[in-house]
């Protein structure tokens, strides 16, 4: 999405990583339910963010199923539209049990204003592999739902490093799924070339940018992958939104790849979603 004002152009944002609610490992980082409404008002007026997809502190700290819950009495509650809202959906343990009924509970949830499926394999003990996770892969393939997943979630192969190899197995054998990694909490330095490489091997893996600090970098993976493998979260409330607005209109990107990046390709992905 862009705007005009004065014959420039002015960047607007698909914010699609932002967390509310109740943070019982630190307290700094709770977001108040009450204060969600005002909070996406301030950020529309001060830094262009149009659309916000929210995930719930409750769906990890307490359980998936009240989470989810909540999420929904929150978007229905305030029935955003300027700017608007949308839910983060995560894994309920009952569809390990009754995996059959993950699908119609997929369409239900779309419905009700949700966008994106987010894995929390490590944080909340389930498999996410190919083979045990394949009825699921299944149904988000067929619907071209797409899914999110922290690289601080994402299983340790030998001497402690990412198990790229099985996110490359999952990506080749469900295409449709556009997969998101974010970068979690940290920088990760190390990972750029493993970055360069899933970009260069697959064709629906997509970056998110929050924890992104080096312009360089920035600029490496637009060469890589182009700017329509890149979306833009803002990592709130452990990242600063200013700094990561800023970080993406302040590079020398060309006009069209920060569009891309900023808005264009989340909302592609989800129009795309075929529900």
């Amino acid at each position: 999405m862009q705007n005009k004002i004065g014959g420039n152009i002015q960047i607007c944002f698909f914010d699609i990583n932002l967390w509310f609610g109740v943070n019982k490992v630190s307290d700094n980082y709770s977001v108040p339910e009450e204060k969600i409404e005002a909070l996406l008002s301030e950020r529309n007026k001060s830094y262009d963010i149009k659309d916000t997809v929210i995930s719930n502190f409750l769906s990890i700290y307490s359980s998936p199923e009240k989470g989810n819950e909540e999420t929904y009495k929150l978007i229905k509650s305030y029935e955003l539209e300027e700017p608007g809202a949308f839910g983060t959906l995560f894994m309920e343990n009952r569809f390990f049990i009754e995996p059959l009924d993950f699908g119609k509970w997929i369409e239900n949830m779309y419905y009700k204003g949700f966008r994106l499926f987010r894995l929390m394999p490590r944080t909340q003990k389930y498999p996410y592999d190919p083979d045990l996770f394949s009825q699921f892969y299944e149904v988000l393939n067929f619907y071209c739902f797409p899914l999110i997943i922290s690289i601080d979630e994402m299983d340790m192969g030998k001497d402690n490093n990412i198990d790229w190899a099985k996110i490359i197995e999952i990506t080749d054998s469900y295409e449709n799924i556009p997969f998101i990694i974010e970068g979690g909490l940290g920088k990760n330095p190390e990972i750029e070339n493993y970055l360069f490489s899933v970009l260069n091997n697959t064709d629906n893996v997509f970056l998110e940018t929050h924890n992104l600090t080096s312009l360089e970098l920035l600029d490496n993976l637009v060469r890589c992958g182009s700017s329509k493998r890149l979306l833009y979260g803002s990592g709130f409330p452990y990242f600063d939104t200013q700094a990561t607005t800023s970080f993406l209109k302040g590079s020398s990107l060309k006009i069209r790849d920060k569009i891309n990046i900023s808005y264009g390709n989340i909302k592609k992905i989800f129009d795309e979603i075929a529900i």
